[in-house]
């Protein structure tokens, strides 16, 4: 098994800015996971090799057995951008003194518009090069908060609270299971080939009886409070993490009060031909020493994009799971 602990990077900006809260804008426009290089043409072609580099713009998703890109990136020339100035996520190259400028909500509600300066291409690239954590991550949150935007979930926000937690369950998720401790949606979905899509929602929240917690811990919380609850065609099968594609962890919170981990991977049911993406949230309460689980495992037949917007969605629901105070 290959365990990636990922080092979250909180974005350093050179300069922000933020237009007034009160003001009146339309969402944005265009595809989710999609970067627009505004250049032109020329320019474009010379960077955007670089750009889709993995170490760059061309992170894999993470959950695909197949690597795919995390974002697709295309070109929008100076003139084309007049005419779409609400595109959702804006990289525009800019001639100038080697600098960056982030801004929120430019033009539209959930834009990111961030503009690289430098004197070539290769003063352009250094730039990109040492901001790309931030601007990687700019685009990722904004991208979730459009979508978290237009997701209705307002009928299952009572039902989660009973656990003492909240979170944005999507109302195309049915309670499957509730006990005291613990609450279990599902969404079935039909899909191209005539079957079905489904994910798995678990959340619980039980005694901290971890000292830490650590990549093992962290996979045994997961397989034992969780994903062992579903069970396979034969009952003495469950589900759990597959171990044999990498796993990452990555540490996203970490105060005086709580500590919060990602993990994301794929799992996999017992002795059966049956898996896919995984996401999964972690939140260790130091103060009522505590630790609340949840996972979302999917299961997309050979559709890659289904997959990809079921993690996406995933990825949305753990951002806004929380411990209720």
């Amino acid at each position: 098994m290959r365990i990636f602990a990922v080092t979250f990077i909180l974005s350093l900006f050179i300069f922000s800015c933020k237009k007034n809260s009160s003001e009146k804008y339309s969402d944005s426009k265009g595809p989710t996971n999609t970067i627009t290089v505004v250049a032109d043409t020329t320019e474009y072609k010379n960077i955007v090799h670089f750009l889709k580099d993995t170490a760059v713009l061309g992170t894999t998703l993470k959950g695909m057995t197949v690597p795919e890109s995390r974002f697709a990136i295309r070109n929008f020339t100076p003139n084309d951008f007049k005419k779409f100035p609400q595109t959702r996520l804006v990289l525009k190259l800019s001639k100038g003194k080697p600098n960056i400028k982030f801004e929120e909500d430019k033009n539209a509600r959930h834009q990111a518009y961030i503009e690289v300066f430098g004197e070539n291409q290769n003063e352009q690239t250094a730039v990109i090069n040492q901001y790309r954590d931030s601007i990687y991550n700019e685009f990722v949150k904004t991208d979730l908060d459009f979508i978290r935007s237009r997701t209705k979930a307002t009928n299952n926000k009572k039902k989660i609270e009973k656990i003492g937690i909240s979170a944005n369950i999507p109302d195309s998720f049915v309670v499957v299971e509730q006990k005291d401790d613990l609450i279990w949606f599902r969404k079935d979905k039909r899909n191209v080939n005539k079957g079905w899509d489904f994910v798995n929602l678990i959340f619980t929240k039980v005694p901290n009886q971890a000292k830490q917690i650590n990549d093992t811990i962290a996979l045994h919380l997961i397989d034992a409070y969780t994903l062992q609850k579903i069970k396979g065609a034969k009952k003495e099968n469950h589900a759990e993490i597959e171990r044999n594609l990498p796993v990452y962890i990555t540490k996203t919170l970490d105060s005086k009060q709580t500590e919060e981990y990602l993990i994301q991977g794929n799992w996999s049911m017992q002795n059966e031909q049956l898996g896919g993406p995984l996401v999964a949230k972690i939140i260790l309460d130091k103060v009522k020493n505590t630790i609340t689980i949840g996972t979302s495992s999917i299961v997309a037949l050979a559709q890659s994009k289904k997959k990809r917007e079921y993690i996406l969605e995933s990825e949305n629901i753990f951002l806004t799971l929380k411990n209720i105070p």
